[in-house]
């Protein structure tokens, strides 16, 4: 069955989707690779249902680009993705929004992992077949928290999370300005010699040094009011420090996750947190002080 036959026949009732010959068009023009489409989960028994398929032209007026909208059942809860997928001389994949609705069972816990994962088979397979240089072919991100259609999203953290890395060096430096500052208005001073070994937004969402910001560590505190643009490329290699990390968090956990972080980062991790023991130890001390000199 052919990615546009299985788009028509997976219809949601009042579904938006294009006439049955743009879809054929699009996909065949697109040369994509059917047996990878990353949102066919008929094997594994998951039932999807496409509430849009909407085959429209690019921003330039040159190519076409289709945008999806996305519902997989997967045990009691709905996760309900929309994305674009633009294919010229690359191939991009935006993904706008992933919302979960209803609970959360340890069956389902690792369905959006594996749906990423699919879609990096997916954009790799398209670079090799098409002769693409891997850098052209990805799947891109804008992570923030916040509300999208009535649902609360924490997408700044949990992007982090999934493989993706800082779409720019740029947003890479930006990144760490504000986390710096953000620090700092919780007490804790990054001096700027160690900024440098922060590098990807795993790094930011692993920095836990024993601060409590109502409930969350530092990092996550950070990422859970901060935004921005993420991208997973088709050159990223699972040897690479953000796959692993990926990988070991959703496979093991985040203490298992941070063995996957560089040297360097974890000597700055140390450090900071040892730090923090040192106030906290200077903290009490001064409070059994005053203790005593009240009983006295």
């Amino acid at each position: 069955m052919s990615i546009a036959e299985n788009i028509i026949g997976s219809m949601a009732i009042g579904a938006e989707i294009s006439a049955k010959k743009d879809l054929k068009e699009y996909f065949e023009d697109a040369g994509f690779n059917e047996e990878l489409w990353p949102l066919d989960f008929e094997k594994d028994g998951i039932q999807t249902k496409y509430l849009r398929a909407h085959v429209r032209p690019d921003k330039f007026g040159i190519s076409q680009e289709i945008d999806l909208d996305t519902v997989f059942l997967v045990e009691n809860s709905r996760y309900v993705l929309s994305e674009s997928i633009s294919a010229d001389d690359n191939l991009e994949i935006e993904i706008k929004s992933i919302i979960r609705q209803g609970a959360k069972k340890e069956n389902n816990a690792g369905f959006v992992y594996d749906l990423l994962n699919r879609h990096e088979r997916f954009i790799k397979n398209y670079a090799a077949e098409n002769d693409i240089d891997p850098k052209e072919v990805k799947v891109k991100v804008h992570a923030h928290s916040g509300e999208v259609n009535g649902e609360e999203t924490i997408g700044g953290y949990v992007w982090a999370n999934y493989g993706f890395e800082f779409s720019s060096e740029r947003e890479l430096k930006i990144a760490r300005v504000a986390f710096q500052r953000f620090a700092k208005s919780h007490n804790v001073q990054i001096e700027d010699k160690d900024l440098k070994y922060f590098k990807h937004p795993c790094h930011f969402a692993a920095f836990d040094i024993g601060e409590n910001i109502e409930g969350n560590s530092l990092g996550k505190a950070f990422l859970l009011q901060y935004e921005w643009f993420g991208e997973r490329r088709g050159d990223m290699t699972e040897k690479s420090e953000v796959l692993r990390y990926q990988k070991a968090y959703h496979e093991k956990g985040k203490e298992a996750a941070k063995a996957e972080l560089s040297k360097d980062f974890l000597a700055v991790l140390h450090k900071y947190s040892h730090k923090n023991e040192q106030q906290e130890n200077i903290l009490n001390k001064i409070l059994l002080m005053k203790n005593r000199l009240l009983r006295s």
